[in-house]
């Protein structure tokens, strides 16, 4: 794909779009079912609407794209009809702040959203309007329960949460 240099997270809407986070431009793009550049959303920065490494993407029922802004330590939920305001910028969950947020994946069932926040070593899960519900493990560890630098997270067909527990071989 000619729009990215590195792309790292890719995800599908309902109606066949692509969409691509490219870590080293600092933007999210959007592709038509035929692979062609659609638009391009962000740039280098910390306000809303800007990125600073976005790493995983996922899209609501609803259409809306959620970004985990990696180095901004937080997620950004946009509505593609108006890309450059996102709707939502979500930086805590619950007693935990949002630090170096990654992978995530958005359950069909509930529409909840499952993100990993790495550096703070646990699963959070948010409404499909980024309203925190609860969080996913006990901390960091290496003892049932907790875990060391989650990175990837998504949802196994029998229903199980399945964590890539990246220090926890």
């Amino acid at each position: 794909i000619p729009c990215t240099k590195k792309p790292w997270g890719v995800t599908t809407t309902p109606t066949g779009e692509t969409i691509i986070t490219d870590r080293s431009k600092d933007k999210v793009h959007t592709l038509n079912a035929d692979g062609q550049l659609m638009y391009s959303m962000g740039s280098r920065g910390t306000k809303p609407g800007e990125f600073h490494n976005p790493v995983g993407v996922a899209v609501t029922n609803n259409g809306h794209v959620v970004v985990s802004d990696h180095n901004n330590h937080r997620l950004q939920i946009i509505d593609p009809s108006r890309p450059t305001t996102p709707l939502r910028v979500i930086s805590k969950c619950g007693n935990h702040t949002l630090s170096g947020p990654a992978f995530m994946f958005v359950d069909p069932s509930s529409n909840n959203i499952f993100v990993a926040n790495v550096n703070r070593s646990f699963v959070e899960v948010l409404s499909k309007d980024g309203h925190y519900i609860r969080s996913i493990g006990t901390g960091y560890g290496s003892s049932p329960g907790q875990l060391d630098n989650p990175c990837g997270v998504c949802l196994h067909s029998s229903n199980n949460i399945l964590v890539a527990d990246t220090r926890n071989h």
